[in-house]
């Protein structure tokens, strides 16, 4: 995944670039079938976006709702 991208360009064609930043992970990913870990999992993402801690969800939208988890054996990060 990477971010931050910011296109830069120069005198010449061959002095443009990108600037940015990435993060490549290794690991096993899962399909979460368990109904409360599946809750924990959108309530992070959930939590993340907004400043509330408290969400419901429409149990006919989370019976269709698909949530993966990785489980990261190995990570790294690159800035330019």
């Amino acid at each position: 995944m990477d971010t931050d991208h910011l296109l830069y360009s120069g005198e010449k064609d061959c002095d443009w670039g990108m600037n940015f930043s990435s993060v490549v992970g290794y690991g096993r990913i899962t399909i979460v079938s368990d109904h409360e870990e599946k809750r924990k999992g959108l309530d992070c993402i959930m939590a993340h976006y907004s400043d509330r801690k408290d969400f419901s969800y429409d149990e006919k939208i989370m019976s269709r709702t698909a949530v993966l988890r990785i489980d990261i054996e190995e990570i790294t990060g690159k800035q330019k």
